[in-house]
């Protein structure tokens, strides 16, 4: 859950940057509630600072 409003646009690209799916919003939750799912060969962001991919590689 999130409390950020634009986590319906962030989380989409970074899941793109990143190899993960973005699967969408959660119905039926107070709070907004957004899916991923992580996949087993993302590519890993830097610690405190998720728009920046370890070692520089950006997934197409």
């Amino acid at each position: 859950m999130t409390s950020d409003p634009v986590a319906p646009i962030d989380l989409p690209a970074w899941c793109h940057m990143t190899g993960h799916e973005y699967v969408g919003r959660v119905r039926g939750q107070e709070v907004p509630t957004f899916a991923v799912r992580v996949a087993a060969t993302g590519v890993r962001t830097m610690p405190g600072r998720p728009w920046h991919v370890e070692g520089g590689s950006v997934r197409a």
